[in-house]
């Protein structure tokens, strides 16, 4: 019955490829259905050529294509993780995923794919995703990468946000979503959106198994503020999975402020360097701050503005929205896109204030306007259920605070490498520290970026040609902690820095 259920689905979509018992043949670039997209309000990602059929027998993939590919699985197990064999071009790989929990695994690009025979499993889809190559193809050219002198005050708070793959029908959408922070600040990944990201185009909210397969990409961004020529050495980090908290239920800002707020099925790993964005529910405009994006699903962009915000509607919720028009910058000129939905507004303190709904701000319409669903309104004026407000997940002690800073994954165990680099005297009493480096090995540059715990750069510097024994200096006039964060050889260090009262 999944093989039958299966075929009809291809047959209703019009995909070119031959499907076999366990065995799928993709010819014909994804694009051409992609102009098929029925969603008005979604940019569409990719399609789904296949759904729920078990792994009873090897599963072979031969994409001739060079677009992406991404299957999604479910293996049953007692144990928490379990190792599967992938062999992919005749090269066997293993990895560890999580049981009893979707995962997705991609992406695979042209090639023969195959999946042996696991016990009790399922596959309970296969994806076929675009790949964008030209720019990665997709923001337009006015926009700014994240890692330009725009993103400085905001260094941390970029690591909140992510992309999502969002399946909903027989397509696959982009959207923008936040980490964020609560009271307990216990880590709890809470990932805040908007909810017009999972609702079909009647408006009705994708179901749990559509929630249990979206696609959390995080650290999609560009090195450097020039936009690379390919996505090579970009991480691939990714979480698959969330589960509803809390939606503004108002048909996506229709009648209320287009909130989304969904829990990671896991805590994202360590290594991910992820950041817990802070917030401010006060109903007071901000002077000055950005919006970081994914518009089109293409890598990580900044838009600034830097004047006051105005208060006002989207549809029908009166004061719901904050209304924000962005300026040109020394990199261009951030706006949003398609893709860039949900994504956070942040006040020059790096608070989140807002997530986006809409607007006519584009590279063709700088001048445009987007229209952000006020944090303030997402707290508690959705409704007065749990599933309606942010306040009970955000705020789990009750404390009332209307606002509450960011917290940095690596905080409390930061990742240290002491055979390269030393920081002292660490407390130290009068503000003033040393860096050494003590690798053996010379490096050729190191950049080294000192924030306050918003994520505001007091401090960077682009070291060259260092060697054993090099020293750097610096000074800092205010009690209080802070974060030292190196970048080198593709490699990261982060320390906390103390000056004492």
């Amino acid at each position: 019955m999944p093989l039958i259920r299966s075929i009809v689905f291809v047959l209703l979509v019009s995909v070119h490829f031959v499907f076999a018992q366990k065995h799928i043949r993709i010819e014909n670039p994804v694009q051409e259905m992609l102009s098929k997209n029925p969603h008005p309000r979604l940019t569409p990602a990719g399609v789904i050529l296949s759904k729920d059929f078990d792994l009873s027998e090897s599963f072979i993939l031969d994409n001739l294509t060079d677009d992406e590919v991404w299957v999604q699985l479910k293996v049953s197990s007692a144990d928490e993780k379990v190792v599967i064999s992938i062999i992919e071009n005749g090269v066997e790989r293993r990895e560890e995923i999580f049981s009893n929990k979707i995962e997705s695994l991609g992406p695979f690009y042209k090639g023969i794919i195959e999946i042996p025979a696991i016990r009790a499993a399922h596959i309970t889809s296969v994806w076929h995703i675009e790949k964008r190559t030209a720019d990665f193809g997709t923001a337009g050219s006015c926009n700014v990468n994240v890692r330009c002198p725009e993103g400085n005050n905001y260094q941390l708070q970029r690591r909140s946000v992510v992309r999502m793959n969002v399946p909903i029908g027989g397509f696959i959408y982009y959207c923008t979503g936040a980490l964020v922070n609560n009271t307990a600040q216990d880590r709890k990944p809470y990932l805040l959106s908007a909810e017009h990201c999972v609702l079909d185009d009647n408006d009705v909210i994708i179901d749990s198994v559509a929630l249990a397969s979206i696609v959390f990409r995080f650290n999609w961004e560009a090195p450097t503020c020039t936009n690379p020529p390919n996505s090579s050495g970009i991480p691939n980090q990714i979480i698959t999975g969330g589960r509803l908290r809390a939606r503004s239920n108002d048909g996506g800002g229709a009648t209320g402020s287009d909130m989304l707020l969904l829990e990671l099925a896991i805590q994202p790993p360590n290594s991910y360097n992820v950041f817990y964005a802070g917030w401010n529910r006060n109903n007071i405009p901000a002077i000055g701050g950005a919006g970081i994006h994914h518009p089109n699903g293409d890598i990580k962009k900044i838009s600034t503005y830097t004047a006051t915000l105005q208060s006002g509607t989207f549809q029908q919720a009166q004061g719901a929205f904050w209304l924000v028009n962005w300026v040109a910058t020394q990199s261009g000129h951030g706006v949003t896109e398609g893709g860039s939905s949900g994504s956070p507004l942040f006040n020059s303190a790096g608070e989140i204030i807002g997530t986006l709904t809409g607007g006519s701000a584009s590279c063709s319409f700088r001048t445009g306007t987007d229209f952000y669903g006020k944090f303030w309104y997402h707290w508690d004026k959705n409704g007065t259920a749990n599933n309606r407000q942010l306040r009970p997940w955000l705020d789990p002690l009750n404390t009332g605070q209307t606002s509450l800073g960011g917290l940095y994954v690596n905080q409390q165990e930061f990742e240290q490498t002491v055979h390269s680099w030393r920081l002292y005297p660490n407390p130290s009493a009068d503000g003033r520290f040393t860096l050494s480096y003590s690798g053996t090995h010379p490096t050729r540059e190191a950049e080294i970026t000192l924030t306050d715990m918003t994520g505001r750069v007091l401090h960077r510097l682009l070291l060259t040609d260092i060697s054993e024994g090099m020293n750097q200096h610096f000074q800092l006039n205010r009690a209080g902690v802070y974060i030292l964060h190196i970048e080198s050889e593709n490699k990261t260090w982060h320390e906390k820095v103390v000056v004492a009262q």
